[in-house]
């Protein structure tokens, strides 16, 4: 299939367009005039363009030609540029019925019990994605004229990057692992390699309407997440709350590491197939001796 990947050079999006390839499918990747290209594939196709601009996305639409679908992971632009672009990508794609693949996160459920909930939980997003959930029934709203899918995935570990590798930098930083809120807050996690293969078979099975979710790890405690990145950091395996996190990286972003989630993936699983199998986060983020910079795409 061709397939036009947003966020294509972005952390999580870097390996979706090599796994699609590998596929056997041939992804084209949009990418901002001037950003990098260096992640990608060596031979992918780019077309420049920006998913928040709806002009210059139509445009950028046009010089892609016929797709057989989008997949989007570029971080949001916002809910009505997130709607533009939703509506760009549907009119692109309505005369082959392609596919609208589309990203936002389990964060649009705000906070659950300590029982995991599956697909079929109400949302109830927190400030730093108060518009996803409006965007979400956008997108659906394009069924069946499109196949339009929707995938939230849990926070993404793996190679060296995410918020995981963000806490090893923080504890390098304070000497000691930190976590925001109590301690038994918990995480719904997935290994972006798992999440990729999960991308790839949503484009080969998911059906029109879908709401799919990229969780391998149901509810892993920060607490021990945190611990990991101090081992990660060459430090004692503690953790202690991160009082000041709201100064260090925003208000709404530490909402966001303070929430308490417990989310699995029941009927995405049975739908496609999926199984996990990469190292959990805390094993995994234990061994990122040496990561260097992270992402929060």
């Amino acid at each position: 299939m061709k397939l036009l990947v947003t966020g294509a050079t972005g952390y999580i999006g870097s390996v979706v367009v090599a796994r699609l390839a590998e596929a056997g499918h041939e992804p084209l990747a949009l990418v901002r005039a001037g950003s990098s290209a260096s992640r990608l594939p060596h031979g992918t196709r780019v077309v420049t363009g920006d998913a928040a601009d709806a002009v210059g996305l139509r445009a950028a639409l046009a010089e892609a030609g016929p797709l057989d679908g989008v997949v989007h992971l570029a971080p949001s632009g916002g809910g009505a540029a997130d709607r533009a672009a939703a509506t760009a990508f549907a009119d692109a794609l309505r005369p082959r019925r392609g596919l609208l693949l589309w990203t936002t996160g389990v964060w649009v459920l705000g906070a659950t019990g300590p029982a995991p909930v599956d697909e079929d939980a109400p949302a109830a997003p927190i400030a730093l994605v108060r518009d996803r959930a409006d965007v979400e029934r956008h997108v659906l709203a394009t069924a069946p004229q499109v196949r339009a899918v929707v995938v939230r995935p849990g926070v993404v570990h793996g190679r060296g990057g995410g918020i995981p590798a963000m806490l090893v930098e923080r504890a390098r930083a304070d000497r000691v692992g930190r976590h925001v809120g109590a301690d038994d807050v918990t995480w719904p996690m997935v290994h972006v390699d798992d999440l990729a293969d999960l991308y790839v078979l949503a484009v080969e099975r998911a059906e029109a309407g879908a709401l799919l979710h990229g969780i391998a790890e149901p509810a892993v405690p920060a607490r021990d997440v945190a611990a990991a990145a101090a081992v990660a950091a060459g430090l004692p395996a503690a953790a202690e709350p991160w009082a000041d996190a709201a100064d260090v990286v925003g208000a709404p972003f530490a909402e966001a590491l303070g929430l308490s989630q417990a989310v699995d993936a029941p009927r995405t699983r049975a739908a496609l197939g999926w199984a996990p199998t990469r190292p959990g986060a805390v094993a995994d983020v234990a061994h990122l001796v040496g990561a260097g910079s992270a992402s929060r795409a």
